[in-house]
């Protein structure tokens, strides 16, 4: 028995030595590299967190695309597109003319009190006869017909007073209805980001869901990594990633000025499902972007990556030397 545990520590041994990887007793290979607390992923891939289409409620001509090259920034909350409103316009101007015109109240409250006064003379009148006239039985100056009519007059003014406050708050309303529509001439960026993609240009005709950029916010994006299952017991949501770019390969020249870059991250998820001839799993990392000196953003989609992962809370070191590179 001893002879056997010392066969299997000198075979142990010479592997090691060797640079062939040791497998464990799952069949998988045994890290014992000089950082045996990180994970390394190759094979990365980055993806956008944030794209969205600029569009239109409604069909009409283009009057406005700005910006309208690729590549240019976009602030959040600035228009990016608009429609011809002529019409529109006109349409609000009257629905403000008529919810700030105030003469068909004025005119029904005059008539009101008109239609009051005559009445209330016409039985006061009455009223002072008939005290001058207790011992004769003559007929009022103003017939109960008469006074009835009045009264109605009075009545209908009224209810001119309540129809033109009612035409007032339809008047507001339909301006609002005419603010919202002419909104709808007009798109802004609903997130800062980049044009990524020009759908159409000035002076062309779109309909109603037609894009007209494409903006993706490229500070924070997505990498994308397969990690093994002997691995995933190791690690968590929030552990700590640095990702660096891997374009060079097996270039001897100098790396690009990018791949000179820590990109910093958590991860975020893991995928949904293991590949069942690797058995790996997807995870999901989210990175803080970084810009050249030209201020683009260096991380986009496509770009391969690879990333060192710190799990268990273990935090990544300030710098990584040239061999861990």
């Amino acid at each position: 028995m001893k002879h056997r545990i010392l066969l299997f520590a000198t075979v142990l041994l010479l592997l090691s030595g060797s640079g062939l990887p040791v497998m464990n007793s799952a069949g998988a290979p045994q890290n014992n590299a000089a950082k045996p607390d990180i994970i390394e992923l190759e094979l990365c891939r980055i993806n956008t967190l944030k794209q969205v289409e600029v569009t239109f409620d409604r069909p009409g001509i283009l009057s406005f695309v700005e910006p309208s090259s690729i590549g240019e920034f976009v602030e959040k909350g600035k228009t990016v597109a608009r429609l011809r409103d002529e019409v529109a316009q006109t349409a609000l101007d009257v629905a403000t003319k008529r919810a700030n015109s105030y003469v068909e109240e004025k005119y029904a409250r005059a008539a009101h009190a008109v239609a009051k006064v005559s009445h209330d003379r016409s039985v006061e009148a009455n009223t002072a006869f008939q005290l001058r006239n207790k011992d004769r039985k003559r007929p009022d100056p103003y017939p109960p017909r008469e006074i009835e009519r009045l009264r109605l007059e009075m009545q209908r003014a009224e209810l001119q007073i309540e129809k033109a406050v009612n035409d007032l708050a339809i008047a507001a309303l339909e301006q609002r209805q005419a603010e919202e529509e002419m909104h709808q001439y007009e798109v802004k960026s609903e997130h800062s980001g980049v044009v990524t993609t020009v759908h159409k240009h000035l002076g062309e005709a779109v309909r109603q869901g037609d894009p007209v950029l494409t903006i993706t916010d490229l500070a924070t994006v997505e990498a994308i990594g397969r990690i093994h299952v002997f691995d995933f017991p190791r690690v968590r949501q929030g552990d700590p990633v640095v990702v660096f770019v891997n374009v060079s390969k097996d270039r001897s020249d100098a790396k690009l000025e990018m791949e000179k870059r820590r990109f910093e991250g958590r991860i975020a998820a893991f995928g949904d499902e293991w590949d069942p001839l690797h058995t790996t799993l997807d995870v999901i990392v989210k990175v803080q972007n970084q810009k050249d000196r030209l201020s683009k953003y260096l991380l986009r989609e496509g770009l391969p990556v690879r990333m060192v992962i710190y799990p268990r809370g273990s935090e990544p070191q300030p710098a990584l030397s040239g061999n861990d590179r």
